[in-house]
């Protein structure tokens, strides 16, 4: 299973990213290993999850 930029800037937009879609395209740019443009889940997920923890996104 994989995630798309697109699916990645509706998820910085719920956490309320004021440019979901730059965030995105950083997310991919720090994770996406092969270069396809997609996360792959069992293998880049979690890059982007610290990733995004590290801009001081959370969940509550």
């Amino acid at each position: 299973m994989q995630l798309s930029k697109t699916e990645l800037k509706a998820a910085f937009a719920e956490l309320g990213a004021k440019w979901p879609a730059f965030r995105a395209w950083e997310g991919l740019r720090h994770a996406n290993d092969n270069g396809d443009g997609l996360i792959s889940i069992d293998k880049e997920l979690d890059k982007v999850v610290d990733h995004a923890v590290n801009l001081g996104y959370t969940v509550n």
